[in-house]
C-alpha cells in the first residue's frame, strides 16, 4: 500500500475522527479528495474492508495476531485481494486505532515457496521461460501442494513449447 494513500487515511480520520470508518462510502469520498487520483485502487481495497466491518473488530481485540490472519483470510477469500495487500490494509487500520499488530516477515530466498513462486511470476511475465520453469519448481519442490506454482509451471511449460 502506497505511503501516499496512507497519509491521505490518517488524514482523513486526524479531521473527521475514527467514526468516518463507520461510513465507508463517505471515508472513501472524503480518501478521494485527500488522495491523488493514482490511489483510486487503494482506496477500493480500504473501503471494501470497511464494508466488511474490519475495523470494528480490530478495534474491539485483544489478540491482534488472531484477529490479523483471519480479517486477513476474509479479504483473500471473499474478495479475492492479493495477501500483501490484504495484510497491509488490516496493519493500516490497526495503526489508526494505535494498535500493534505484527507483520508477517516478507518471504526471503531460496527455499522458501512463495519466494520462488514470485520470482516465478516474474520471469514468465519477462518471457524467460526457463527460468519461470526453473521457479515453480523449486516452489513445489519445498511445497508439493502449492496449487498456483503447479499451474504457473503448467503456464510456462505451454509457452515455451509454443515458442512465445
Amino acid at each position: 500500500m502506497e505511503s501516499g494513500f496512507q497519509g491521505a487515511v490518517q488524514q482523513a480520520v486526524g479531521r473527521y475522527g475514527l467514526a468516518v470508518l463507520d461510513d465507508p462510502a463517505r471515508c472513501g469520498a472524503l480518501l478521494s479528495g485527500f488522495a491523488k487520483g493514482e490511489h483510486a485502487p487503494c482506496i477500493r481495497l480500504f473501503t471494501l474492508a470497511l464494508k466488511e466491518g474490519l475495523h470494528t473488530e480490530i478495534a474491539k481485540s485483544s489478540d491482534l495476531a488472531m484477529v490479523k490472519g483471519r480479517l486477513t483470510g476474509i479479504l483473500e477469500n471473499r474478495h479475492l485481494i492479493a495477501p500483501q495487500a490484504a495484510e497491509e490494509i488490516i496493519l493500516l487500520l490497526g495503526t489508526l486505532y494505535h494498535k500493534h499488530i505484527p507483520a508477517t516477515p516478507a518471504p526471503h530466498g531460496p527455499g522458501n515457496a512463495e519466494f520462488s513462486f514470485n520470482r516465478g511470476v516474474a520471469y514468465y511475465y519477462q518471457e524467460d521461460y526457463d527460468r519461470a520453469i526453473d521457479d515453480f519448481t523449486e516452489a513445489l519442490r519445498v511445497d508439493p501442494n502449492f496449487a498456483y506454482a503447479k499451474y504457473g509451471l503448467e503456464q510456462a511449460r505451454k509457452a515455451r513449447e509454443r515458442g512465445y
